[in-house]
């Protein structure tokens, strides 16, 4: 397990700069918008982006056959890279929570967080098993297709339910974060097991 996570690592340290700058840069914005959905957002998309990134690497060179060929086992070559991608999404939320404690309206921007948050592991569970069975080359396309809808709707959803002073009298600040976070945690749980079977199944 160590020495998958360690090589998930190594794939993305070519370019980890450029995904620092955009965050960089986000965060800034955010803080001059006071708004923490500019960080969140691209939050979002980086989460996809690197564990989307270290895959294609190993895609490239063959690591999956050559780390099952060792003695690694399918199913801890997929767990390593659900820790990997949950690692990101966790590393994210640090910035993004010491944002919402800076911004005004802060129990309004940590609402927003969460939300950004389910969305995050919604997009993973969908994703990182399409990556897995079909290989990341060959879905690239869908995959984009597929974080614009899902991301899209969230925000659409999401984004209104909080900016709506209506929506908001109407029920908890908190409840459609906390749904969405709910809904992102349970289906990110499940895609894992489902990630797990496809590569025990996969052909290598």
């Amino acid at each position: 397990m160590k020495g998958s996570l360690l090589k998930s690592w190594k794939n993305i340290l070519p370019v980890l700069a450029y995904y620092l700058l955009f965050a960089v840069i986000f965060f800034a914005v955010s803080f001059l918008a006071d708004s923490v959905l500019y960080f969140c957002g691209v939050g979002v998309m980086i989460a996809f982006a690197v564990p989307l990134s270290s895959m294609s690497v190993d895609e490239r060179d063959g690591w999956d056959k050559f780390a099952v060929a060792s003695g690694v086992g399918r199913g801890e070559l997929a767990a390593s890279r659900y820790i990997f991608a949950l690692a990101t999404v966790l590393s994210l939320s640090v910035p993004a929570a010491v944002l919402a404690a800076l911004l005004p309206e802060r129990v309004r921007q940590f609402a927003s967080m969460l939300l950004l948050c389910g969305i995050s592991l919604l997009v993973l569970s969908v994703a990182l098993p399409l990556m897995h069975k079909y290989g990341v080359e060959k879905t690239r396309i869908l995959l984009l297709v597929i974080v614009v809808v899902l991301f899209g709707a969230g925000i659409a959803f999401g984004w209104g339910f909080l900016l709506d002073e209506h929506a908001s009298a109407a029920f908890p600040l908190f409840a459609v974060p906390a749904a969405a976070l709910s809904l992102g945690t349970v289906c990110f749980a499940v895609s894992w097991l489902v990630c797990i079977r496809i590569c025990r199944r996969k052909d290598l």
